[in-house]
C-alpha cells in the first residue's frame, strides 16, 4: 500500500539535516477496503505519472521561487518492491525557518481513495485534490495534498515546517505553501506532456 510507503519516505526525509516534510496520513481506517471513488470534477488535462521522476517536478527556478535550496533529494520508499522513491526540497541551512516540501506519486489510488478516509476535497490549478494534515507532526505546520492528475493516480505534495516560531503559521498557511509548490509541479507536468 502506498500510504505507509509515503509515510516511511517522509519520515526518512524528516531528519534534522534535511529539515523536510515528515509523514503521509495514516489511520486505523486504512485497514479496511476503500469506498468507491466519489464523483470528482473533471480534470483539465490527463497527466500520467508512470514515467515521472519526482525530483524533476520542480525546475531550478521554481525551487528558488519557493525559497528552497538546491536540487531535490531522492528518498527511497523503503519496502517498495518496485524501488520507488519520492523527492524532498528544503530551505537553506542558514534560513530562519525550517521549511520543506516533498513530492511523490501513487499509481495505485486516485484521489477518491483519500477522500474516503477523511480528507477534504479542494482544487489545485483546476485539478481535484484531497487535503488534510499529515499524521506526523503538528497539524498547524503541515499540509498534504493528493492531486487527481490521471485515472487511478495521484500526485502527492506536502509542505511542512518544524519552526515553532514561524509567524502566523497555521494549517491554512501550510496548505497555501503546499498548493504553491503543487501548482508549480502541475506546470512542469503540463510542459512535459506538451513535449511528448
Amino acid at each position: 500500500m502506498i500510504v505507509p510507503l509515503l509515510a516511511l519516505l517522509f519520515a526518512l526525509a524528516g531528519c534534522a539535516a534535511d529539515r523536510a516534510p515528515t509523514a503521509a496520513p495514516t489511520s486505523p481506517a486504512e485497514a479496511s477496503p476503500a469506498p468507491a471513488d466519489p464523483a470528482l470534477p473533471p480534470r483539465p488535462a490527463t497527466l500520467p505519472l508512470n514515467d515521472v521522476e519526482p525530483c524533476e517536478l520542480l525546475t531550478p527556478g521554481q525551487v528558488t521561487a519557493l525559497g528552497a535550496d538546491g536540487p531535490g533529494r531522492r528518498r527511497p520508499l523503503g519496502d517498495d518492491p518496485n524501488g520507488g522513491y519520492g523527492c524532498v526540497w528544503s530551505n537553506p541551512p542558514d534560513a530562519r525557518f525550517d521549511d520543506g516540501w516533498s513530492a511523490g506519486k501513487t499509481l495505485e489510488h486516485g484521489v477518491g481513495y483519500y477522500l474516503g478516509r477523511g480528507a477534504r476535497l479542494t482544487q489545485v490549478a483546476g485539478f481535484a485534490a484531497a487535503t488534510g494534515p499529515a499524521a506526523a507532526g503538528s497539524p498547524e505546520g503541515n499540509c498534504l495534498l493528493y492531486l487527481d492528475v490521471a485515472p487511478g493516480q495521484s500526485l502527492v505534495v506536502q509542505y511542512n515546517t518544524l519552526s515553532s516560531d514561524y509567524p502566523g503559521m497555521n494549517h491554512g498557511k501550510a496548505c497555501q505553501l503546499a498548493t504553491r509548490a503543487a501548482e508549480m509541479m502541475i506546470t512542469s507536468l503540463q510542459a512535459r506532456a506538451g513535449n511528448r
